[in-house]
């Protein structure tokens, strides 16, 4: 999935939503088939409290450059603000 993202957009040269990401590059079985659309709301929707019409294909994932890592902030994030 992310690779038709990364392709997609470099393609298109534009950001697009996941979803357009798809239709763009002509996958829409992908949307009829039950495990993908788990592995999408797993995964993409539910990681990101938005449904794939509203993700960036663009932005997904984009994680990958802070190494994948994830952050607690024990204190809240206030902790971020105030600095």
């Amino acid at each position: 999935m992310k690779r038709l993202c990364k392709r997609a957009i470099k393609n298109g040269k534009k950001d697009m939503s996941v979803f357009d990401a798809i239709m763009y590059d002509n996958q829409k079985q992908i949307l009829d088939d039950e495990k993908m659309l788990l592995f999408i709301n797993m995964e993409m929707e539910s990681t990101y409290a938005a449904p794939i019409e509203k993700l960036s294909a663009k932005q997904i994932d984009w994680d990958e450059s802070t190494g994948n890592s994830d952050y607690a902030f024990p204190q809240g994030y206030n902790q971020v603000i105030n600095r």
